[in-house]
C-alpha cells in the first residue's frame, strides 16, 4: 500500500488490534503497509478506542466534501473556537495553536489560509471576526515597497546577531522596542515588552526626535534589568548607540517590514490600542498610562501558564538574586 493510499477496512482491523494490545505506531504502520503519520492522525480523530467501522465510515463522509470548499466554510465548530480566542483577544496564530492542542481531532489549517478566508468576503461572520483581530483592517494592506523606507540608521546592528538566549526566550532580561504614534503624529508613547515575562512598560515622550525618545527611554528602564534592546528601523533610535552607552546594554535592530521579529512587542501595542484607540492622542495624564500599563502587566497569560507579567517578572528577579 502506498502511504498516500486510502486505508481499507481490513487494514483498519489491524490498526484496531494491534492498538488495543498496546503495539507502537511505528509498528502498526508497517503491518499495514502505510506511513506513521497516517497512524497517528486516524488515531486522533476518533474520541476513545479506535473502531475500524467508525473510522472507515467517518474517511468517506470526509473524502465526500468537495476540496474546492475552504476549509471555514465547512467547519463551523473551527471557526467557533476561532472566534472563542479572538474574543480573549489571543492573536490568530495564537488561537489555532490553542485550538489545535485542545481539540486534536478537528482538521489543521495555516494561519495565512485564516487571513486570506477572513479577507476573501464581507458576510457578517468576517467582518465580525476581522474586527477582533487585534490590529483589524477592513482589508489587507500590500507590503510597502523597499523604496518607501525611512532613512537608513548608521551602525546599526541586525537582529541576526542577537545572542541565542534572548532569541528563544532562554534568558531573562531581553526587552523589545517600538514607538506607538497618537493622532496626527502630535504625541507619543514608547512601549517596552520584555521577552521572558512580557512586562511592558509604557513611557510618554514629549517628541519623536531621536534624542527626546533617547533620554525618554534611558530615564525610565534605568531600575530594569535589561541585556539588550530590539527595536524596529524607525528614526527615532537613530542615536541608538547614546541609548547603549547610558544603560550599558546591546541594541538589535529588526529586518525591515517585520514585525513579527518583535511579536510580544506588536501584541502589546495592539492591546495598547484598546485603551487609546487610533485617532486618539497620547497625550494623557500619566497616571492613565500607570493605570493601562498595571492593566497590562496584570492580565494573566496563556503563555506564563496563568501568571501575570508582574509575577513572572519578580519570580525572575528572586531567581537572579539566589544566584548572588
Amino acid at each position: 500500500m502506498s502511504k498516500y493510499a486510502r486505508l481499507t477496512l481490513p487494514a483498519r482491523q489491524v490498526i484496531q488490534n494491534m492498538n488495543g494490545l498496546g503495539f507502537r505506531q511505528i509498528d502498526i504502520a508497517l503491518a499495514v503497509g502505510a506511513d506513521q503519520s497516517t497512524i497517528s492522525r486516524g488515531l486522533r480523530r476518533l474520541k476513545g478506542p479506535y473502531d475500524a467501522k467508525k473510522a472507515q465510515s467517518q474517511a468517506r463522509e470526509l473524502a465526500s466534501v468537495p476540496v474546492n470548499v475552504p476549509l471555514l466554510d465547512r467547519c463551523a465548530e473551527l471557526v467557533g473556537h476561532l472566534s472563542h480566542y479572538l474574543h480573549r483577544r489571543y492573536s490568530i496564530g495564537q488561537a489555532l495553536a490553542l485550538t489545535s492542542r485542545k481539540y486534536p481531532t478537528l482538521a489543521s489549517i495555516s494561519a495565512q489560509a485564516v487571513y486570506d478566508w477572513l479577507y476573501s468576503s464581507d458576510v457578517p461572520i468576517k467582518k465580525a471576526l476581522r474586527k477582533l483581530m487585534i490590529r483589524p483592517r477592513s482589508r489587507r494592506r500590500p507590503r510597502r515597497k523597499p523604496e518607501s523606507r525611512r532613512g537608513e540608521i548608521k551602525n546599526m546592528t541586525p537582529i541576526a546577531d542577537r545572542p541565542g538566549g534572548a532569541q528563544d526566550r532562554s534568558e531573562f532580561g531581553h526587552w523589545e522596542g517600538d514607538l506607538v504614534v497618537g493622532a496626527g503624529g502630535k504625541s507619543a508613547v514608547a512601549t517596552m515588552v520584555e521577552r521572558v515575562t512580557r512586562l511592558t512598560v509604557i513611557i510618554k515622550v514629549a517628541s519623536r526626535k531621536s534624542a527626546t525618545v533617547i533620554a525618554a527611554l534611558a530615564r525610565r528602564m534605568r531600575p530594569y534589568e535589561i541585556g539588550s534592546i530590539t527595536w524596529d528601523q524607525g528614526q527615532e533610535l537613530a542615536l541608538h548607540e547614546r541609548l547603549s552607552a547610558l544603560l550599558g546594554v546591546s541594541i538589535y535592530f529588526a529586518d525591515a517590514h517585520s514585525p513579527w521579529q518583535r511579536g510580544s512587542n506588536e501584541n502589546t501595542n495592539g492591546v495598547l490600542r484598546r485603551h487609546l484607540p487610533k485617532g486618539t492622542s497620547f497625550d494623557v495624564h500619566p497616571a492613565k498610562l500607570r493605570t493601562i500599563q498595571n492593566l497590562l502587566d496584570g492580565r494573566p497569560m496563556q503563555a506564563l501558564s496563568g501568571a501575570t507579567p508582574k509575577e513572572a517578572y519578580d519570580h525572575q528577579l528572586a531567581l537572579m538574586a539566589g544566584m548572588h
